[in-house]
């Protein structure tokens, strides 16, 4: 009798499919892959040519076709930046825009793509890295796609000797050119070209948002996702002030002379470009920060300004923020801290005729610490109040929105202190471990809630179905959150 359960239960288990092609044709040429448990992978596939020699400082061209399979079994390199300590990455290249596919594992036709804009304050960070691993997520029978682009100098140089017949915006003209390969190529990979989500974390959401008040990639994609970013703030920067910082660049460089400028620039090794101003780290200490300049024919506005007036893509958001985004910076930059450097720090970033008043909404009283303290008005002044203006201007401009905020205390060794910090929430969407921590089984049912919402956003628009807690559109006269 146990056997013939047994033979009827197995009877009634259809086989997995077996796993679709690992060999795609693309619009330049055919790709190798490989396969994961879970899904197929494609790696460091070219979206552009290569922005070096007189490419440097250029809008990206199409990538140059070839003729024999090409492998996509191996990383590809980062874009030239800085490592964490704000030093340049010598390990770093600028022939970087290159572009990561994985597809659910068996064949699919029309899945929803979604495609991933990494963040790291415009100056570090690749999607190369293991966190952003697409495997686990496209799982849930989606094409996930993860980008490189221009960054520091090399994505957003304002030298009047480059950008008199370009854009400074050559980062987010990389965003764009790699949304573009993916609404072209979709279809190989099995998914639907005409449902593209484009989503981003702290520097990605910010592009994510800057994405949405282009003019020229209006039509791009039908869903976006911030998480951590916002539509204003220090990372934006006016043509005036983008301007004057790149010829301090083009000065310490030694390229001051108007008529060889450009050709000065572009002879200068990579490495020499990033020395010449130190980079503030992660928005915190001394150094310059660099990012999307507001005030050319890409971005003739600031994105929150576009919002405002109605004069962006209208299409479904997604948007939200860490619980305590703060504490990522404090704890990894701010080891010790006082008075003095609190008060530089809040100076910088929202102006000394302010930072009283803002002091005053914080009392010291009410923490344990100038680095607590410090930690929730970064938390509230750079992402959680600029999230809700941005949600505010685009429900009210006709759009709709689900605002969330993510609280669960997930914590790191590497960040000692800090919860549901800033990129705290990635491990839940990809299922990847952040600086070695994973999540642990009882971390597991949230992780399945959140791709859940975020794939069925990416299917549809709406992150809702049956049988799951209803997340509401935002409404900001009861300013509604998940």
């Amino acid at each position: 009798m146990l056997l013939g359960l047994l033979a009827c239960s197995s009877a009634q288990v259809a086989a997995p499919p077996p796993p679709g092609p690992t060999v795609i044709t693309t619009d330049k040429g055919t790709i190798q892959g490989g396969t994961q448990t879970s899904a197929r992978q494609f790696f460091d596939i070219p979206y552009a040519a290569a922005p070096v020699g007189d490419l440097r400082w250029r809008p990206p061209t199409d990538a140059p076709a070839w003729t024999t399979t090409r492998s996509a079994t191996a990383r590809g390199p980062r874009c030239a930046q800085y490592d964490l300590l704000g030093d340049p990455d010598a390990n770093s290249v600028e022939d970087c825009l290159r572009l990561n596919v994985w597809t659910p594992l068996a064949a699919t036709t029309n899945a929803p793509v979604m495609v991933f804009i990494h963040g790291g304050a415009f100056t570090s960070g690749s999607g190369i890295e293991p966190m952003y691993d697409g495997a686990n997520l496209a799982s849930g029978n989606v094409v996930v796609v993860s980008i490189n682009y221009r960054l520091g100098p090399f994505g957003f140089l304002a030298h009047p000797s480059l950008t008199s017949d370009a854009s400074p915006n050559l980062g987010l003209l990389d965003q764009r050119a790699a949304i573009a390969w993916v609404q072209r190529n979709a279809a190989a990979f099995g998914g639907d070209p005409g449902n593209i989500t484009v989503f981003g974390e702290s520097a990605g959401a910010f592009s994510v948002c800057t994405q949405l008040a282009m003019p020229k990639s209006a039509g791009l994609f039908q869903h976006a996702m911030m998480e951590s970013g916002a539509c204003s703030g220090p990372t934006f920067f006016s043509l005036a002030d983008a301007t004057t910082q790149a010829n301090s660049l083009a000065s310490l460089l030694g390229c001051t002379d108007a008529p060889t400028a450009a050709a000065c620039l572009r002879a200068k090794p990579m490495l020499d470009v990033l020395k010449a101003l130190p980079v503030r780290r992660e928005t915190i200490g001394p150094g310059v920060l660099w990012g999307p300049v507001v005030g050319d024919n890409e971005l003739p506005e600031l994105p929150l300004d576009a919002l405002k007036a109605g004069r962006f893509a209208h299409v479904p958001l997604v948007i939200g923020t860490n619980a305590n985004e703060g504490q990522l910076f404090t704890a990894l930059y701010l080891t010790t801290v006082g008075q003095p450097e609190a008060q530089a720090m809040l100076q910088w970033m929202f102006g000394a005729a302010n930072t009283d008043a803002i002091f005053a909404q914080y009392p010291l009283s009410s923490y344990g610490s100038i680095k607590e303290q410090v930690g929730d008005i970064v938390t509230d002044g750079i992402f959680a109040c600029p999230t809700r203006r941005a949600a505010r201007a685009f429900t009210a401009s006709g759009g709709r929105a689900f605002l969330y905020e993510f609280a669960y205390p997930f914590q790191i060794p590497a960040a000692p202190g800090a919860k549901a910090a800033h990129g705290f929430e990635l491990p839940f969407i990809f299922g990847n471990g952040l600086v070695g921590t994973r999540l642990n089984d009882t971390e597991q049912p949230l992780a399945d809630a959140m791709v859940g919402y975020w794939t069925r956003f990416a299917r549809t628009g709406d992150p809702n179905t049956k049988g799951v807690q209803t997340w509401p559109a935002y409404d900001s006269v009861t300013d509604t959150n998940m």
